[in-house]
């Protein structure tokens, strides 16, 4: 999803077994991830190279406790994510029961 650089994507992906990697060459910006329609399942893979904040339903959010994330409210965001050159929100619109998560 990195190297694609886009703005703003939505996916809508209800009842899928999805694998996203937030992985790739860090580019200068922001970019607004949201996942619409819970899929069956979500492996995730997070590049710690990058600026990382997570807002949604806080049963899911509560997933990226790390010691890299701190928490801010419902959201969750990487220490440096405001001084950090390519920043990545993802938004979880609803809850996801079975998500898998793997900092690279």
């Amino acid at each position: 999803m990195i190297n694609a650089q886009a703005k703003q994507v939505a996916l809508y992906v209800p009842g899928a077994e999805c694998q996203i990697e937030l992985t790739g060459k860090a580019f200068e910006g922001s970019s607004e991830i949201t996942l619409q329609g819970p899929p069956k399942s979500l492996d995730l893979v997070v590049s710690r190279k990058v600026g990382l904040k997570i807002s949604g339903p806080a049963a899911t959010t509560a997933k990226f406790a790390a010691d890299h994330m701190v928490q801010q409210g419902d959201v969750w965001a990487s220490r440096d994510y405001d001084l950090a050159k390519c920043r990545i929100h993802l938004t979880f619109a609803e809850e996801i029961p079975k998500l898998t998560l793997k900092w690279n």
